[in-house]
C-alpha cells in the first residue's frame, strides 16, 4: 500500500506522510541553514529524506504557492523559489504532486486561516503524536499532516 505525502512549503514549513493503516504521521520540518542571517532552505538534506521515502509514497499533495497580502516582492519570490525547489524534488522522484489551495483543503477540514486550529485538529486527529504539534512554531507540522490527510481522503493515490 502506497502512503500519501503532504508538504506545506516554506521556512517553517514541513513533510509530512500519512500511513492509514496505523493512523500515525511522520513529520520532518523543512531543513534550513543560515548564511549572512538569511536562511535558506537546505535542498540536499531534503532531497535525500524525500528519495528515502520515494519507495512508499504514492501521492504528495503541495500547498499551491500564492502571494500574500503586504508581502514584499523579494519574500515572494524566495517563497516561490522554495515551492518549485520542493515541487521539483517531488518530480525528481517520480512522485505525482498535486497542488491545492490552501482555501480549499481547510475548508474541507473547517479550520480557516487560524494556524491554532491546525495544531488542535493535528493533535485531536492523533493524539499518540500530539507532541509533534504541541509549539506555536509546529503549525507547519500540523498542516503538512493535515495536507497528507487530505490526500488520502481525496484518494489523490
Amino acid at each position: 500500500m502506497k502512503l500519501t505525502m503532504g508538504v506545506d512549503p516554506g521556512f517553517t514549513g514541513a513533510v509530512a506522510v500519512y500511513n492509514p493503516i496505523e493512523n500515525e504521521v511522520e513529520v520532518f520540518d523543512i531543513p534550513i541553514y543560515e548564511i549572512d542571517k538569511k536562511r535558506h532552505v537546505d535542498a540536499y538534506t531534503l532531497a535525500r529524506k524525500i528519495d528515502n521515502l520515494k519507495s512508499i509514497i504514492g501521492a504528495a499533495t503541495l500547498e499551491q504557492p500564492g502571494s500574500m497580502p503586504n508581502q514584499g516582492v523579494a519574500s515572494t519570490f524566495r517563497f516561490g523559489h522554495t515551492c518549485g525547489m520542493l515541487h521539483g524534488i517531488l518530480a525528481a522522484n517520480f512522485i505525482p504532486v498535486t497542488l491545492v489551495r490552501p482555501n480549499v483543503w481547510k475548508t474541507y477540514f473547517k479550520i480557516g486561516a487560524d494556524k491554532d486550529a491546525a495544531r488542535r485538529l493535528a493533535s485531536s486527529l492523533w493524539p499518540k503524536q500530539s507532541s509533534l504539534f504541541a509549539r506555536v512554531k509546529d503549525d507547519g507540522r500540523a498542516e503538512a499532516a493535515l495536507l497528507s490527510l487530505y490526500a488520502h481522503k481525496k484518494r489523490l493515490v
